[in-house]
């Protein structure tokens, strides 16, 4: 598996549970889950959490984010989500889910409840402190894809 070392070429992971983020991090998180899935036959589950600015903070009069948006509205929107990634998968075995706050709490019950053996969160900066709650308390292996929009170089500068 090009990027993710030892870790998956010695096990074969049946269920993976991959929070999908927007942007290249959860794109790359998506694609990484994939490639193990099909590797060994297994099952896909798509964690979609509520956007950030329409979380239940962010939801009702008053919110932090300025917006006046109802709960169910946010489900909505989730919900929508969810589906356009589902079918963007028709040829694996996939389920969806929506992820509610607080997220790594709500993740660790997912993966008891459906018996993941595997988490895959995305990279980036916005996912530190989730990656760092769930790699102590997940009874299974974390992990963050690094995918090839991850790793940039500096662009070559003359000195002429």
């Amino acid at each position: 598996m090009k990027g993710l070392g030892s870790l998956c070429s010695e096990t074969v992971y049946r269920r993976v549970l991959v929070l999908m983020t927007p942007g290249r991090h959860g794109t790359d998180a998506l694609l990484a889950g994939r490639e193990i899935v099909e590797a060994g036959a297994g099952w896909l589950t798509l964690a979609v959490p509520l956007p950030r600015f329409l979380s239940p903070f962010g939801c009702g009069f008053g919110s932090p984010s300025h917006f006046v948006v109802h709960p169910e509205d946010c489900e909505r929107i989730a919900e929508r989500e969810l589906q356009a990634l589902l079918a963007g998968l028709p040829e694996l075995r996939t389920n969806g889910l929506i992820v509610r706050p607080p997220f790594a709490s709500e993740l660790l019950r997912r993966v008891a409840a459906a018996d993941h053996d595997l988490l895959m969160l995305p990279g980036g900066l916005r996912n530190v402190s989730l990656r760092a709650q769930l790699a102590v308390r997940s009874p299974v292996p974390v992990i963050s894809p690094r995918g090839p929009m991850t790793a940039r170089r500096r662009p070559a500068v003359s000195m002429s």
